[in-house]
């Protein structure tokens, strides 16, 4: 292995070990989201505070999940493709390298 797919690779495992000593979740094992420590503090500090606006749709954790994972999944696809047509366009085409090196003998 290269120094620096060592480097990486000891990175990846520092960052691993790290997550597991200073973790987001509470004592109970609940991880707080972000939605739910802005209301908390909302609350706590504007006692007079009333909401303007309430949801259209409740959905359940379940459903909330599956489109959180369905949007992901979506993006990275799209993510995928876009670096693969840069990919594409940046190598040159693999009939025109064949080519060239048929001509220069090799192969």
């Amino acid at each position: 292995m290269s120094r620096l797919t060592q480097g990486l690779l000891a990175a990846c495992v520092l960052v691993l070990i790290l997550t597991a000593f200073v973790s987001p979740w509470r004592a109970d094992g609940e991880f707080p989201g972000a939605d739910a420590l802005a209301k908390a503090y909302i609350e706590e500090t504007h006692v007079d505070y009333q909401p303007w606006f309430s949801s259209v749709v409740e959905l359940s954790g379940e459903m909330e999940g599956f489109l959180f994972a369905s949007q992901a999944a979506l993006g990275a696809g799209l993510l995928g493709y876009y670096l693969g047509l840069l990919h594409r366009r940046r190598r040159p085409d693999r009939e025109e390298l064949y080519a060239a090196r048929h001509r220069e003998g090799g192969l």
